[in-house]
Order: C-alpha cells, then sequence, then structure tokens
C-alpha cells in the first residue's frame, strides 16, 4: 500500500484516485464503475478525506434507472376481481391472502390512477335495521361489517339526521349505580 500526498493530505495511492474522480464531477457509481473499487470504499474514502480537512464537493447524484411499470399477473387478477364488484374478503378468500393484503394493494393501485370502486358505507342497510332496534354490535354482524364501520355508519347517519345520537334504545331507569347501589343492597342511605 503506497501512501501519496495529495492536496497536501497524505493517504494511499487508492484513495487518491477516487478523490480525483470525484473532484471531476463523477458521481459514486461511475467512479466505482471505472476503478472497480465497492462504493462504499469510495463513500468511506470520501469522508475521511473531509474529516481531514479536504474541502471535497458533493458527488452528484447518480441517474435513477427506471422501474418497470409491470404488474405480476396476480396483482392483475384483483384488480379485475375488484371492478367486477367482489369485496375484499371475497378476493382474499379466492386468493389465499390476508384481507389486509388485498385492501392495501388495492389502495396502492388506486394512488396510482386505477378506477377501482371504493366501498361505501351501508347506511341504508344499517338505518333500517336501526330502526328494527338492534343494537350496534347486532347490526354490525347482520351486515358483516366490523365495529370502525359500524360506528362510522352510525356517525354519518346521525349528522345527517336520519337517526338520532342516542344509543338507547329504552329509557334509562332510574336504578342508582356503582357505591349507591352497594349501600342500598346493606340497607343504608349511603355506603360511606
Amino acid at each position: 500500500m503506497s501512501i501519496v500526498e495529495f492536496m497536501g493530505v497524505q493517504m494511499t495511492a487508492r484513495c487518491a484516485i477516487v478523490i480525483r474522480h470525484v473532484i471531476n464531477g463523477l458521481s459514486y457509481a461511475e467512479v466505482a464503475e471505472q476503478t472497480c473499487f465497492e462504493r462504499i470504499y469510495i463513500k468511506n474514502s470520501v469522508a475521511q478525506c473531509r474529516m481531514k480537512g479536504l474541502d471535497i464537493p458533493r458527488a452528484p447524484r447518480s441517474p435513477q434507472k427506471p422501474r418497470p411499470k409491470s404488474v405480476s399477473q396476480s396483482t392483475v387478477k384483483m384488480i379485475e376481481m375488484a371492478k367486477s364488484g367482489m369485496t375484499t374478503e371475497e378476493i382474499a378468500k379466492k386468493v389465499g391472502i390476508s384481507k389486509k393484503r388485498v385492501s392495501g394493494l388495492l389502495s396502492y393501485h388506486r394512488t396510482k390512477g386505477e378506477d377501482l370502486p371504493i366501498r361505501t358505507l351501508p347506511l341504508d342497510e344499517y338505518e333500517a335495521l336501526h330502526k328494527q332496534g338492534l343494537s350496534q354490535h347486532r347490526i354490525a354482524q347482520e351486515l358483516s361489517i366490523g365495529k370502525m364501520k359500524a360506528s362510522s355508519c352510525v356517525r354519518s347517519l346521525v349528522s345527517q339526521g336520519r337517526i338520532d345520537g342516542n344509543n338507547m334504545r329504552n329509557p334509562c331507569s332510574k336504578k342508582p349505580a356503582g357505591k349507591d347501589l352497594w349501600a342500598i343492597a346493606l340497607g343504608r342511605k349511603e355506603l360511606y
């Protein structure tokens, strides 16, 4: 390993070659191609020389290679299934992956411009079951939706004025709660 003096600093000959290329405006990838040195060695050499006080300009970024815009066949099938009206649960069962993964893939392709249907909240069905006196939990089970989607339905319907905001179906009985209930059980007016 030979030591040379380059720009007033002692360094190895390999390091001097790297620094010369970087000063000439080559990117780390281009220096790696020309010298057959690894990019990590190039990056570390530049960092060490900067720590020694050399004013080395930043290397330009390597041009990004365009990624192929191909979509796998299974993703194309999922997109077609979604366009035909299948739910994410049905697609997940058919393809054999989780519902969350299907939902994520479809959402990603929606952001990339794919015209996929967005499942809206079943507000009309929820309202009809609510008017029958069913609880939110029972309605969620009937419609095969989760608790979060059922809560979203309630918020939407309340904001539209289609149902009242009170979750109680029957008027509240005037039963005492908490420690008052224990006091009554013990035959006292108050527990303490």
